[in-house]
């Protein structure tokens, strides 16, 4: 398995990170404010992911952020 604290996997978002630049770009400068790339993370990053937040969240040391809230009288 995978550990997403590890430096390699740093690696590999900043890696997917200049792969998907020009997609990424485009989506948070027009009017939607975000971007969506399928296939940024493999499957078993997500999974692994998932779980830390999970169990973070069980622990209570984790919360989903309140800085940014779907407002569908806004949109």
């Amino acid at each position: 398995m995978r550990y997403v604290h590890s430096p390699q996997f740093m690696d590999m978002v900043s890696e997917r990170v200049r792969q998907c630049a020009p997609t990424l770009i485009d989506g948070l400068t027009s009017s939607r404010k975000w971007a969506c790339v399928d296939g940024f993370l493999d499957t078993e990053y997500v999974a692994v992911l998932r779980s830390e937040a999970d169990s973070l969240r069980a622990a209570g040391y984790f919360e989903t952020s309140q800085s940014e809230r779907f407002d569908a009288g806004t949109t």
